[in-house]
């Protein structure tokens, strides 16, 4: 691949992103920070290497790059809620509570719908 064109990008991410849904993380790790190389502030691409290090147990690193995205892309559901799912790994149970209610309140659409609700229960049982 030719790095520096869009649909490298794409392509890295997107490979990237079902490596770690297969639960191979350190292959997942590897082509997200390759797409990183290619262009550090793009939202998909913080979101997916953010992703990646939760699941590594990386969770003050995952909130960096989540925070990343979520300022590149405010607003995203999907972003919302690996950011707020991090901030609770992270031990910021307050911030994730407080995130998840805003993304949940706001009726936007979001494929872990089910998920960020059952994170919320358990943040606000404590």
């Amino acid at each position: 691949m030719q790095q520096g064109h869009p649909t490298d990008l794409s392509a890295l991410n997107n490979l990237a992103w079902l490596y770690q849904r297969q639960g191979e993380f350190t292959k997942a790790r590897e082509l997200a920070e390759r797409a990183l190389a290619i262009s550090p502030s793009d939202a998909r691409v913080t979101n997916t290497l953010g992703w990646i290090l939760l699941n590594q147990g990386e969770a003050a690193r995952a909130v960096a790059y989540l925070t990343a995205a979520e300022l590149s892309a405010p607003g995203s559901p999907n972003i919302q809620y690996h950011l707020a799912f991090a901030l609770q790994r992270a031990g910021r149970a307050a911030d994730a509570r407080a995130m998840l209610e805003t993304l949940l309140g706001s009726g936007s659409s979001l494929a872990e719908k089910a998920e960020a609700e059952k994170l919320l229960r358990e943040l606000k049982r404590g």
